[in-house]
């Protein structure tokens, strides 16, 4: 019979494992759903300084891949004002926590590839 000790290394070390095999996932390409108010605005989707993606109008989806950098979306629509967001990349803290989950989907970047919604304000002009 295991003690308790090495059950909870043996636990310990399937949590690892099942970790790693999801995180031999996270630098696939994902899709992400760019959603604006109104539709059929631009977006480009810049990471690490060029743009990685493009929506050529929304409602649309963008294919970029998850490599651990931030996403800033900046979308267009004449009479609108730019509208921006960044989307950032935050892994969390796997080994320890109490969102173990969270932290997983982040990890695979379940998190990153989310839809992202955006309400453009019109213009002064409009």
């Amino acid at each position: 019979m295991l003690k308790p000790s090495d059950m909870l290394r043996c636990f310990v070390l399937i949590a690892a494992c099942a970790a790693l095999a999801a995180c031999a996932r996270a630098a696939g390409p994902r899709d992400i759903e760019v959603v604006t108010d109104p539709p059929g605005a631009s977006c480009d989707l810049w990471q690490g300084g060029a743009v990685v993606a493009k929506v050529a109008a929304t409602p649309g989806s963008a294919h970029v891949d998850s490599i651990y950098q931030d996403i800033t979306f900046v979308c267009r629509h004449p009479g609108f004002r730019e509208a921006r967001y960044v989307r950032q990349w935050a892994p969390g803290n796997v080994l320890i926590g109490g969102a173990e989950g969270r932290a997983v989907d982040k990890w695979i970047g379940l998190n990153y590839a989310r839809p992202v919604h955006l309400s453009l304000t019109p213009s002064s002009g409009s």
